[in-house]
């Protein structure tokens, strides 16, 4: 099974379209590169699109056909599956830094 995700961030300003046929490798990437502030990979957070095929030509046509949308195109294929945006895969959620956090005295 060969898996086609868009993923973004929290503020949708990035989206990137992977190809992947295993899910778990690419969701704990995620949450590495969140854990360890890397570059980019740090802003991609959720993921709010996919499509599953059976053969990886499959998965290749369409991967070469969904990165040559434009930002608009992709848009309105994550808006017609997920309206809200919502993470498909909530088990990767955002690192929370515990410097930036506040307390309160009670």
């Amino acid at each position: 099974m060969y898996k086609i995700v868009i993923l973004t961030d929290s503020n949708r300003r990035y989206l990137e379209v992977l190809m992947t046929n295993n899910l778990l490798d690419v969701l704990h990437h995620i949450t590495m590169a969140q854990q360890t502030q890397l570059n980019l990979t740090t802003k991609l957070s959720r993921i709010v699109y996919e499509e599953t095929y059976a053969t990886e030509s499959g998965a290749v046509d369409r991967l070469k056909e969904l990165q040559t949308y434009t930002r608009m195109q992709r848009e309105r294929l994550v808006r017609r599956q997920n309206p809200n945006w919502l993470n498909l895969h909530p088990a990767v959620k955002p690192v929370v830094s515990l410097y930036n956090s506040t307390h309160y005295a009670s």
